[in-house]
């Protein structure tokens, strides 16, 4: 499996964006900048993560057939060449190694902007506590709740204002 994974990490390096990061690039024109943020925003500019980089799930190995190094390796090599697309990936640091090697290679199937200024960001937090992908302990917006769960207990005790 060792020379299967460092052919992986070879091609996920092939995979990246050659040449300077697109969000050095100087001003092309307003044009330019209106229709990245009309694609940011839903028209149909977007596309497979699978797509911009060359390499589908099915080349990746199932979890299960790599040992933590591995996954770490191949980790680090994703989030690399999506950096040389201008796209990070929002996981916690403290988040497991083999889950999110999973996210990693579901993520193949999301659909993403490439970004000429400034980054997409690909998050995996669905907003949905009990069922947020990340588990209660790495959710990203489980803070968020919290902090308005604490305020709207917060607006319920406060005293009504009279005139």
């Amino acid at each position: 499996m060792e020379k299967y994974v460092q052919q992986l990490l070879a091609d996920l390096n092939a995979a990246r964006r050659s040449g300077r990061l697109i969000s050095k690039q100087s001003f092309h024109s307003l044009e330019d900048s209106i229709e990245e943020l009309e694609s940011y925003f839903g028209i149909p500019k977007s596309q497979l993560i699978s797509d911009v980089i060359g390499l589908t799930a099915e080349w990746f190995p199932p979890a299960e057939q790599l040992n933590l190094q591995q996954m770490q390796k191949i980790n680090v090599a994703y989030e690399k060449c999506l950096q040389s697309w201008n796209i990070i990936v929002d996981l916690p640091k403290s988040f497991p190694i083999n889950r999110k090697y999973q996210l990693l290679v579901f993520s193949l199937n999301r659909r993403v902007t490439i970004m000429r200024f400034g980054y997409f960001h690909l998050d995996f937090c669905d907003q949905h506590l009990e069922a947020c992908p990340l588990g209660p302990s790495h959710c990203s917006c489980q803070h968020f709740f919290n902090d308005i769960q604490y305020h709207l207990n917060d607006w319920d005790e406060e005293e009504e204002w009279t005139d």
